[in-house]
């Protein structure tokens, strides 16, 4: 799976010392620019890459929660895990 360093929660939060409202904004930003892409283009994927002791933290996990319902609330993402997404794959390849 395709996975990106600047979208990482630490990479954003610690490395960059971004707010977590900042995170939640670039998040919700590459969701949406992914959406209108593959409208275009086809199928993209939004790996988040999150740590526990990061997000995990109560002070942080209403973030989380919030980029998720975000995400999960667009009717053009599929909520998949890898494994769901190399079997749709691969059936796509067979059809």
């Amino acid at each position: 799976m395709p996975l990106s360093q600047e979208l990482e929660d630490s990479f954003i939060i610690m490395n960059n010392k971004h707010t977590e409202d900042s995170y939640v904004e670039q998040i919700c930003d590459a969701c949406d620019f992914l959406i209108e892409e593959a409208t275009e283009q086809g199928g993209r994927i939004l790996s988040l890459n999150i740590h526990p002791w990061m997000l995990g933290q109560p002070h942080r996990i209403g973030k989380l929660e919030k980029i998720l319902e975000y995400i999960t609330s667009k009717n053009e993402v599929w909520c998949a895990s890898a494994s769901e997404i190399l079997n749709e794959y691969r059936q796509s390849r067979n059809s």
